[in-house]
């Protein structure tokens, strides 16, 4: 009896060979790299002379991914806590959790910015290196615009994940909000203080009998804060809502509707 130990059976070729990688049996690779710093496989060759000489054995190792990495699952429109509102034009900042991938590694990330969600047309997409944070100088930011910026992954061998897009932020000039001061042929209106960290003061002079009524709303129209509507004499009077405690920074919108004409006015909350 003859035993065998450690056989390997060659596939004859020509100068070059096409290998098929895949999961499916018929695969000539069939396996991902267990690891970014462990091969797929090793690709053995050797070459018979013309007497049937063999030369000695070549190798090299094949690196087999082909699953993409996985999304960015945490971005925040700043360098530590997500940020909503920003009031310098000149700088802007993101971070983000790190990418997954098993079989090849994260070998960079790349981020946009746009003017609404998942688009770069702001900064086209840019090659990050493996840094999870970018801090941006510029100049391009208009006041009240909303921007996001999205993220996504590059693994080992060129595949990447789907992008991942912050919730947003909107860049105000802190010199344009200022406390109101309004005056028509039906009241005057003060509203203060304007940015607010807490309660904002309402009070407003009458002059002609109304019905009056009000609401504070975010810049999507949720309603936070309404009063009922009240039948009020001419004189002043004034009006505390507190409910802008708990509220985030960013901007507010104070909806005045007396005798039935509504002017809106523009808050931020810091």
């Amino acid at each position: 009896m003859v035993k065998f130990d450690n056989v390997k059976v060659y596939k004859s070729r020509g100068n070059s060979e096409t290998i098929s990688i895949g999961g499916n049996a018929n695969d000539d690779i069939r396996y991902q790299n267990p690891s970014s710093s462990t091969p797929s496989c090793k690709i053995l060759s050797v070459v018979k002379d013309g007497t049937g000489n063999f030369s000695t054995e070549k190798q090299a190792s094949a690196n087999i991914d082909w699953t993409d990495p996985s999304a960015v699952s945490v971005i925040t429109d700043s360098l530590s806590i997500d940020k909503d509102t920003i009031y310098i034009a000149t700088k802007i900042s993101s971070s983000w959790s790190s990418s997954v991938d098993a079989n090849s590694d994260i070998s960079s990330y790349s981020y946009a910015l746009g003017s609404t969600p998942g688009n770069d047309d702001i900064i086209t997409w840019t090659n990050n290196n493996k840094k999870k944070y970018v801090s941006v100088s510029t100049s391009i930011l208009n006041v009240g615009q909303q921007y996001f910026f999205s993220v996504k992954a590059t693994n080992g061998e060129g595949l990447e994940s789907t992008s991942t897009i912050s919730d947003g932020f909107m860049y105000i000039d802190p010199n344009l909000i200022t406390n109101i001061e309004t005056t028509n042929n039906a009241y005057q209106l003060s509203v203060y203080p304007n940015p607010f960290t807490d309660n904002i003061n309402v009070s407003y002079k009458l002059n002609v009998n109304a019905n009056v009524y009000l609401k504070l709303m975010d810049v999507t129209g949720r309603i936070i804060y309404s009063s009922s509507p009240q039948n009020q004499n001419t004189g002043i009077h004034s009006l505390e809502i507190n409910a802008a405690t708990n509220l985030a920074p960013g901007i507010y919108l104070l909806e005045m509707n007396i005798g039935g004409e509504s002017n809106v006015y523009r808050l931020m909350k810091e």
